[in-house]
């Protein structure tokens, strides 16, 4: 899963605001881990 999600966000411009929404609004734990991945991101970048 930690090699999806880094490939997924290597592509990906992340929105931080977007990202922050969707994990407000889910309850889907892979939805969730995925958002929670990204912030980590772009935290780091």
């Amino acid at each position: 899963v930690t090699v999806l999600v880094e490939r997924a966000l290597s592509i990906e411009e992340i929105d931080i605001e977007a990202t922050r929404a969707e994990l407000g609004s889910t309850t889907d734990p892979a939805a969730i881990a995925f958002a929670e991945a990204k912030l980590r991101l772009a935290r780091s970048a």
